[in-house]
């Protein structure tokens, strides 16, 4: 078991001061295929999202087609490692064994990769889309948006 602690100290509203205290354990595992199997898809999309914005907006490199890229060398090196180190390495070399937990992740992968948020908006001789408002409210909104509603939107 791995256990988090968070503690927050505050003021009552008849002015005494308290301690709230947050406990969460979370079992660990030495088996691959586990985190693999219980893996959530809402938690991973929210994850490769908002690590995508991050590239976006990184100072140094960050434009859309390394964002774009890295979301689909993230999705491949997921894939790769499952196929490496679960029981998917003995199926034949040209089948493309996904968990089950996981299974539409290449499809929203494709998705993040051509909604509004890095979609390439440089087409010449026609208005941009999406425009550069959409974009940022886009980006805006998958920032804040809670693991169960990131699939909704992308």
């Amino acid at each position: 078991m791995a256990f988090f602690q968070a503690a927050t100290l505050y003021t009552t509203t008849t002015g005494r001061r308290r301690v709230r205290v947050s406990t969460l354990g979370l079992a660990t595992t030495r088996v691959p295929a586990d985190v693999y199997r219980l893996a959530d898809l809402g938690t991973v999309a929210a994850v490769m999202t908002r690590a995508a914005i991050s590239d976006l907006e990184d100072p140094s490199e960050g434009s859309l087609h390394n964002a774009r890229s890295r979301v689909f060398h993230k999705c491949v090196s997921m894939l790769a490692n499952y196929r490496l180190y679960t029981t998917a390495r003995s199926s034949p070399a040209g089948q493309l064994i996904l968990p089950e937990s996981l299974q539409l992740l290449p499809l929203f992968c494709l998705s993040l990769r051509k909604g509004r948020m890095f979609r390439s908006s440089g087409v010449p001789f026609r208005a941009p889309f999406p425009t550069a408002d959409e974009r940022a409210y886009h980006i805006f909104y998958e920032r804040t948006t809670s693991p169960d509603s990131s699939l909704m939107r992308v």
